[in-house]
């Protein structure tokens, strides 16, 4: 899109909360034309709670499985963590926003535990916490023709993209663990999808703050094989965009990821992290094709502010190891290493 030109937004959902805060949505695909859904079948929603004075805005990204129907559509960071616990647990999205003096919005499937930092190594209990409760900024509500706070917050926020980018971003992708009997070899292919980090900034704020995140898939791939302890890269494309109307003291501002500049790239060793989850093998190879890698919290740095990054294990990104001694495989849950966030080899 041009600088300045309209994003094309449809009201797909409108609900008001219980007494006790609770609310439910359903997407209504009738009213999404074909230019909303990307040719892999994702949409990009943008959620704003409004209680009348204050106002938030969340985004995330759900899928269409083609074929099916109800809960046809899925947010896939929900969905893995759907199937890492039942494989056929529902996967609708289910956020806990707090509209307080510090907003906040703690989204199902991104629980403490699967936070690392930028070397992949787990956060503490209390900052993985304050991590996985994502501060954002609330603003104050926009009014409707009559004076009053309009319910009706989905109408009312115009986006348009700038001439603004910040190309060639850094996003941590995964730290990949191989030793000299067990080389490990990490693969992205075309069409995968890896979940990133919304930047906004309030228009009564002089801070960015994260707002949700979005889903991307690339059309490129990579594979590399490496026998040390390595911190893996990609680079990401943002833009940044222009909101009117969303608030009664001016304009907002998001950026968002829009595409991927490279794969495979800028490798690192680190401190050969200490896993404890382990089965022996002697021979063989071993594919982790399954669950989700972990969240970094630093996962892409902007200009205004560090974003998380997250992506899943599946046929399309995976890391297999090529077995010719004695080595152990290790999760860094205890779950095991077919199930963890992360995995790596070790000689014994």
């Amino acid at each position: 899109m041009k600088d300045g030109e309209t994003v094309d937004t449809k009201v797909v959902s409108r609900g008001t909360a219980d007494g006790a805060g609770r609310f439910a949505l359903s997407l209504d695909e009738q009213i999404l034309g074909d230019d909303h859904i990307t040719s892999d079948g994702q949409v990009d929603i943008e959620l704003r709670v409004n209680d009348g004075q204050e106002q938030v805005s969340w985004n995330f990204t759900v899928n269409h499985e083609s074929g099916r129907q109800g809960d046809a559509w899925e947010n896939p960071r929900i969905a893995m963590a759907a199937a890492d616990r039942a494989p056929a647990g529902k996967s609708a999205t289910h956020l806990n926003i707090d509209l307080g003096k510090n907003a906040s919005v703690t989204e199902e499937g991104n629980e403490p535990e699967t936070w690392v930092g930028e070397n992949g190594e787990p956060l503490a209990p209390a900052a993985a916490a304050k991590a996985a409760r994502v501060e954002t900024t609330a603003v104050p509500s926009a009014k409707s023709a009559k004076g009053a706070a309009s319910g009706e917050v989905g109408a009312l926020c115009t986006w348009r993209p700038t001439d603004t980018w910040y190309r060639n971003r850094k996003e941590r992708f995964v730290t990949v663990v191989g030793s000299s009997r067990a080389p490990v070899t990490l693969t992205q292919e075309v069409g995968n999808s890896h979940t990133l980090g919304i930047g906004i900034k309030g228009a009564a704020s002089r801070t960015w703050s994260q707002s949700g995140t979005a889903s991307r898939s690339f059309g490129a791939s990579s594979e590399d094989t490496r026998k040390g302890a390595y911190k893996w890269h990609n680079r990401v494309n943002y833009r940044q965009y222009r909101g009117t109307g969303c608030s009664i003291v001016g304009d907002s501002y998001q950026i968002r990821p829009v595409g991927y500049y490279a794969l495979g790239t800028d490798p690192a060793t680190v401190k050969r992290p200490k896993w404890t989850s382990c089965t022996p093998y002697s021979s063989g190879t071993r594919t982790k094709t399954s669950g989700r890698n972990a969240t970094f919290s630093t996962g892409v740095d902007t200009p205004h502010v560090s974003l998380s990054a997250q992506s899943g294990w599946s046929k399309s990104t995976k890391m297999s190891w090529k077995i010719s001694g004695k080595v152990k495989l290790c999760g860094n849950t205890k779950n095991g290493w077919a199930s963890s966030p992360q995995a790596g080899a070790y000689n014994r």
